[in-house]
């Protein structure tokens, strides 16, 4: 049985790497665009368009397509999601954006994760198709950082991580 891979595609040149690699490794890719999506009729075995405000169509196709894993990977505009009225979205888009709790992104994509899961879909990380384009674990630059720099750095993290979470920025 072919192993069917749902790649939930955002804009840039990411999403046609991961299907090109994932289709390497022996997957058949349905790539799902959203608004912003660079085309990927050559990258993957079908496209289908939506919207992340209709999230119904996306899971019923996602359901035919019988994929059982999924990667999701490029930029997503939440411009649009955080625009639009509840009113103006399908049933699963609330559905989605009430298991969220928030229109913050980590928020959406822990729901977004929940949502595929609970249609029998896990969620894969990027890295299983591109590790090697990663960097080594280890210094980078020309010498390791002191200790009163490992401190700053820790420091920053931890303000980063308050940050991201009280969805300044967005």
């Amino acid at each position: 049985m072919e192993r069917s891979l749902a790649l939930i595609s955002g804009a840039g040149r990411l999403p046609a790497l991961v299907a090109e690699r994932a289709r390497r490794q022996g997957w058949r890719v349905v790539a799902f665009a959203f608004d912003g999506a660079a085309d990927l009729d050559a990258h993957a075995d079908r496209v289908v368009h939506g919207r992340l405000t209709e999230v119904g169509p996306v899971l019923a196709a996602l359901t035919a397509e019988g994929a059982k894993a999924a990667v999701l990977c490029g930029r997503f505009s939440m411009s649009e999601v955080l625009r639009a009225p509840l009113g103006s979205t399908d049933a699963a888009s609330r559905d989605l954006y009430h298991r969220a709790g928030s229109r913050v992104d980590r928020r959406l994509v822990e729901a977004v994760i929940a949502t595929l899961a609970a249609v029998g879909v896990e969620v894969l990380d990027q890295r299983r198709f591109l590790g090697d384009l990663l960097a080594a674990p280890g210094c980078l630059a020309a010498r390791a950082p002191g200790d009163d720099e490992w401190a700053a750095v820790r420091r920053g993290l931890a303000l980063a991580r308050v940050v991201a979470d009280a969805g300044i920025g967005h």
